[in-house]
Protein backbone atom coordinates (compact mmCIF):
# COMPACT_ATOMS: atom_id res chain seq x y z
CA UNK A 1 0.00 0.00 0.00
CA UNK A 2 2.75 2.46 0.97
CA UNK A 3 4.71 1.47 -2.12
CA UNK A 4 1.72 2.21 -4.35
CA UNK A 5 1.22 5.65 -2.67
CA UNK A 6 4.89 6.44 -3.17
CA UNK A 7 4.59 5.52 -6.83
CA UNK A 8 1.54 7.76 -7.21
CA UNK A 9 3.36 10.71 -5.67
CA UNK A 10 6.34 10.07 -7.92
CA UNK A 11 4.07 9.94 -10.96
CA UNK A 12 2.36 13.17 -9.85
CA UNK A 13 5.69 14.95 -9.51
CA UNK A 14 6.72 13.83 -12.99
CA UNK A 15 3.42 15.08 -14.39
CA UNK A 16 3.85 18.48 -12.75
CA UNK A 17 7.39 18.75 -14.12
CA UNK A 18 6.12 17.95 -17.60
CA UNK A 19 3.37 20.59 -17.34
CA UNK A 20 5.87 23.21 -16.18
CA UNK A 21 8.18 22.32 -19.06
CA UNK A 22 5.33 22.92 -21.50
CA UNK A 23 4.23 26.21 -19.96
CA UNK A 24 7.70 27.74 -19.55
CA UNK A 25 8.43 29.09 -22.99
CA UNK A 26 12.07 29.68 -23.82
CA UNK A 27 12.98 33.22 -24.90
CA UNK A 28 12.57 33.63 -28.61
CA UNK A 29 15.60 35.05 -30.35
CA UNK A 30 14.97 38.40 -32.02
CA UNK A 31 14.45 38.05 -35.73
CA UNK A 32 16.82 40.35 -37.62
CA UNK A 33 15.01 43.04 -39.55
CA UNK A 34 15.07 42.58 -43.29
CA UNK A 35 15.40 45.50 -45.65
CA UNK A 36 14.58 45.60 -49.31
CA UNK A 37 16.36 47.85 -51.75
CA UNK A 38 13.79 50.27 -53.16
CA UNK A 39 15.50 52.78 -55.38
CA UNK A 40 18.66 54.68 -56.26
CA UNK A 41 18.57 58.44 -55.94
CA UNK A 42 20.60 60.94 -57.87
CA UNK A 43 20.86 59.17 -61.20
CA UNK A 44 19.32 60.72 -64.32
CA UNK A 45 19.69 60.92 -68.08
CA UNK A 46 20.82 58.36 -70.62
CA UNK A 47 23.44 57.20 -70.02
CA UNK A 48 22.87 57.58 -66.32
CA UNK A 49 24.77 60.45 -64.73
CA UNK A 50 25.05 61.09 -61.00
CA UNK A 51 25.16 64.66 -59.66
CA UNK A 52 27.34 63.49 -56.79
CA UNK A 53 31.09 63.84 -56.76
CA UNK A 54 31.96 62.90 -53.19
CA UNK A 55 28.88 62.83 -50.93
CA UNK A 56 29.72 62.94 -47.24
CA UNK A 57 26.46 63.21 -45.29
CA UNK A 58 22.68 63.30 -45.64
CA UNK A 59 19.79 64.86 -43.72
CA UNK A 60 16.00 64.83 -44.07
CA UNK A 61 13.61 67.64 -43.12
CA UNK A 62 10.14 67.28 -41.60
CA UNK A 63 8.52 67.22 -45.06
CA UNK A 64 10.70 64.38 -46.30
CA UNK A 65 13.02 66.46 -48.48
CA UNK A 66 16.56 65.11 -48.58
CA UNK A 67 19.74 67.20 -48.34
CA UNK A 68 23.05 65.68 -49.45
CA UNK A 69 26.37 67.31 -48.58
CA UNK A 70 28.72 66.77 -51.52
CA UNK A 71 32.36 67.52 -50.74
CA UNK A 72 33.42 67.28 -54.36
CA UNK A 73 30.95 69.81 -55.84
CA UNK A 74 31.17 71.47 -53.30
CA UNK A 75 27.42 71.94 -52.76
CA UNK A 76 24.35 70.89 -50.86
CA UNK A 77 22.03 68.97 -53.19
CA UNK A 78 18.29 68.91 -52.52
CA UNK A 79 15.88 66.11 -53.52
CA UNK A 80 12.12 65.84 -53.03
CA UNK A 81 10.63 62.88 -51.08
CA UNK A 82 10.40 60.87 -54.32
CA UNK A 83 14.12 61.34 -55.01
CA UNK A 84 13.78 63.93 -57.76
CA UNK A 85 16.61 66.44 -57.93
CA UNK A 86 15.40 69.95 -57.04
CA UNK A 87 18.33 72.31 -56.68
CA UNK A 88 21.68 72.83 -55.03
CA UNK A 89 23.26 75.60 -53.00
CA UNK A 90 26.49 76.50 -51.24
CA UNK A 91 28.86 76.36 -54.22
CA UNK A 92 29.02 80.15 -54.58
CA UNK A 93 30.51 80.35 -51.09
CA UNK A 94 32.91 77.48 -51.76
CA UNK A 95 31.43 75.50 -48.88
CA UNK A 96 33.41 72.36 -48.19
CA UNK A 97 31.02 70.08 -46.30
CA UNK A 98 33.58 67.47 -45.42
CA UNK A 99 31.73 67.04 -42.15
CA UNK A 100 28.05 66.76 -41.48
CA UNK A 101 24.74 68.37 -42.32
CA UNK A 102 21.58 68.80 -40.24
CA UNK A 103 18.13 70.32 -40.70
CA UNK A 104 16.03 71.71 -37.85
CA UNK A 105 12.25 71.52 -37.46
CA UNK A 106 11.83 74.85 -39.31
CA UNK A 107 13.84 73.69 -42.31
CA UNK A 108 17.03 75.64 -41.60
CA UNK A 109 20.14 73.84 -42.79
CA UNK A 110 23.41 73.63 -40.85
CA UNK A 111 26.58 72.56 -42.65
CA UNK A 112 29.98 71.84 -41.11
CA UNK A 113 32.59 73.52 -43.31
CA UNK A 114 35.85 71.66 -42.86
CA UNK A 115 38.12 74.21 -44.56
CA UNK A 116 36.76 77.30 -42.85
CA UNK A 117 36.25 75.55 -39.48
CA UNK A 118 32.76 76.93 -39.07
CA UNK A 119 29.09 76.00 -39.24
CA UNK A 120 27.27 77.61 -42.17
CA UNK A 121 23.56 78.30 -41.88
CA UNK A 122 20.99 78.37 -44.72
CA UNK A 123 17.27 79.11 -44.73
CA UNK A 124 14.78 76.54 -46.11
CA UNK A 125 15.23 78.00 -49.62
CA UNK A 126 19.00 77.57 -49.53
CA UNK A 127 19.83 81.24 -48.95
CA UNK A 128 23.00 81.75 -46.97
CA UNK A 129 22.35 83.42 -43.61
CA UNK A 130 25.73 83.39 -41.89
CA UNK A 131 28.06 81.20 -39.92
CA UNK A 132 28.88 80.28 -36.38
CA UNK A 133 32.57 80.70 -35.62
CA UNK A 134 32.40 81.23 -31.88
CA UNK A 135 33.18 77.65 -30.95
CA UNK A 136 36.62 76.26 -30.11
CA UNK A 137 36.88 74.47 -33.46
CA UNK A 138 39.94 72.51 -34.44
CA UNK A 139 40.85 71.60 -38.01
CA UNK A 140 38.41 68.70 -38.26
CA UNK A 141 34.79 69.72 -37.77
CA UNK A 142 32.71 66.60 -38.34
CA UNK A 143 29.15 65.51 -37.64
CA UNK A 144 26.31 67.94 -37.00
CA UNK A 145 22.98 67.34 -35.27
CA UNK A 146 20.13 69.56 -34.08
CA UNK A 147 17.56 68.72 -31.41
CA UNK A 148 13.84 69.52 -31.29
CA UNK A 149 14.51 72.84 -29.52
CA UNK A 150 17.00 74.00 -32.15
CA UNK A 151 20.17 73.44 -30.13
CA UNK A 152 23.07 72.46 -32.33
CA UNK A 153 25.64 69.74 -31.62
CA UNK A 154 28.91 69.62 -33.56
CA UNK A 155 31.41 66.77 -33.39
CA UNK A 156 35.06 67.81 -33.49
CA UNK A 157 37.29 64.85 -34.20
CA UNK A 158 40.62 66.44 -33.29
CA UNK A 159 39.80 67.79 -29.85
CA UNK A 160 37.50 64.82 -29.20
CA UNK A 161 34.55 66.89 -28.07
CA UNK A 162 30.95 67.61 -28.96
CA UNK A 163 30.34 71.35 -29.11
CA UNK A 164 26.93 72.68 -28.11
CA UNK A 165 25.30 75.86 -29.49
CA UNK A 166 22.02 77.63 -28.86
CA UNK A 167 19.49 78.14 -31.70
CA UNK A 168 21.13 81.49 -32.56
CA UNK A 169 24.53 79.86 -33.05
CA UNK A 170 26.10 81.04 -29.79
CA UNK A 171 28.60 78.62 -28.30
CA UNK A 172 27.48 77.17 -24.95
CA UNK A 173 29.72 74.31 -23.88
CA UNK A 174 31.77 71.30 -24.90
CA UNK A 175 31.64 67.74 -23.65
CA UNK A 176 32.90 64.34 -24.68
CA UNK A 177 34.98 62.64 -22.01
CA UNK A 178 33.96 59.46 -20.19
CA UNK A 179 34.97 58.06 -16.78
CA UNK A 180 37.26 55.69 -18.67
CA UNK A 181 38.83 57.96 -21.25
CA UNK A 182 39.41 61.70 -21.14
CA UNK A 183 40.52 61.91 -24.78
CA UNK A 184 38.18 60.50 -27.41
CA UNK A 185 38.36 59.95 -31.15
CA UNK A 186 34.76 60.76 -32.00
CA UNK A 187 33.00 60.09 -35.27
CA UNK A 188 29.66 61.76 -36.02
CA UNK A 189 26.88 62.74 -33.60
CA UNK A 190 23.12 62.28 -33.39
CA UNK A 191 20.51 63.73 -31.01
CA UNK A 192 17.13 62.30 -30.03
CA UNK A 193 13.91 64.16 -29.18
CA UNK A 194 14.88 64.34 -25.49
CA UNK A 195 18.21 65.99 -26.23
CA UNK A 196 20.39 62.95 -25.57
CA UNK A 197 23.50 62.94 -27.75
CA UNK A 198 25.02 59.82 -29.29
CA UNK A 199 28.54 59.63 -30.70
CA UNK A 200 30.80 56.86 -31.94
CA UNK A 201 34.28 56.56 -30.44
CA UNK A 202 36.32 55.16 -33.33
CA UNK A 203 39.46 55.22 -31.22
CA UNK A 204 38.16 52.62 -28.78
CA UNK A 205 37.89 48.84 -29.35
CA UNK A 206 34.64 47.75 -31.02
CA UNK A 207 33.64 51.36 -31.80
CA UNK A 208 31.31 51.94 -28.82
CA UNK A 209 28.39 54.37 -28.99
CA UNK A 210 28.70 56.97 -26.23
CA UNK A 211 25.55 58.49 -24.73
CA UNK A 212 25.26 61.90 -23.07
CA UNK A 213 22.23 63.60 -21.55
CA UNK A 214 20.96 67.01 -22.66
CA UNK A 215 23.52 68.76 -20.46
CA UNK A 216 26.48 66.76 -21.77
CA UNK A 217 26.83 64.38 -18.82
CA UNK A 218 28.05 60.92 -19.75
CA UNK A 219 25.31 58.36 -19.23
Amino acid sequence: MMARMGLKWYSLVLALVAIMALTLVAPVAAVPATYAHIDNWGWSGSPLISPFTNPTDVAVNSSGYVYVADKGSPSILLFDPAGNYQTEFGAALSVNPAGGIAVNSSGYVYVADHDEQEIRIYDPSGNYLGESTSGPYSTDVGGVAVNASGYLYVEDNVIGNILRFDPSGNYLSAFGSTPYDATLDLMDVAVNSSGYAYAIDEGAPHYPVLIYDSMGTYV
